[in-house]
């Protein structure tokens, strides 16, 4: 679990650094940092938020109890679902849905933006919502087998993780209704995944690792 948190740290700095390097070396296949954000456009963003986003669901699920490695896969986990179906499920919506984000930023077409945004929406909602329901399911079957419920950090984290992922969707809406300043919305992105990152790694230090 310790370096589950420090390895979703850890790759945010890295593609951090990398999107930076840009800026000294020069275009990096393509990618030059400064040149993307000013026209609106970063899909290191969303490559990197797949796999951070990825472990630190991986993070919530072995805090609920899922030590089965067999039900953890690289870009989504389900909280006490054994369906591996359901968890491929969530994997796939979960790529979709950045894959939406990255669409968005390229499509020149207003119209077409709010539909593939809304689109993204539906897959976020839908995925986090079996992990909603299954965290409830599970909660229930501790109530009913043993009598225990999960610590109060857990119900925190998955809850505030729910707003947190949502509010990465908002600034995009936001974007689409009015102007925003290009370098005002990346600033945004960068505080809101510092946010979530430091809260789950936080509570799960305090709560489990110390």
């Amino acid at each position: 679990m310790g370096w589950l948190v420090i390895s979703f740290h850890i790759l945010s700095f890295i593609f951090q650094g990398i999107a930076e390097l840009t800026n000294w070396t020069g275009p990096i296949l393509g990618y030059n940092y400064n040149e993307m954000i000013s026209n609106g456009k970063n899909p290191l963003r969303f490559i990197e938020y797949s796999f951070s986003a990825s472990i630190m669901l991986i993070s919530i699920a072995l805090l609920n109890g899922i030590t089965d490695i067999n039900l953890i896969i690289s870009i989504g986990i389900l909280n006490g679902i054994t369906d591996i179906n359901l968890i491929i499920s969530i994997g796939i919506l979960t790529t979709c849905c950045q894959l939406c984000g990255l669409v968005v930023e390229y499509i020149e077409e207003n119209k077409i933006k709010i539909l593939v945004h809304l689109i993204g929406w539906l897959q976020f909602c839908w995925a986090y919502g079996i992990i909603i329901d299954a965290f409830i399911v599970s909660i229930q079957e501790s109530n009913t087998n043993s009598g225990t419920q999960p610590p109060t950090f857990v119900y925190i984290i998955v809850i505030i993780l729910f707003l947190l992922y949502s509010s990465f969707g908002l600034i995009q809406l936001s974007e689409l209704i009015v102007d925003i300043n290009p370098y005002t919305k990346e600033k945004l992105y960068v505080i809101l995944s510092l946010t979530s990152k430091l809260i789950l790694g936080w509570m799960i230090f305090s709560n489990v690792l110390l």
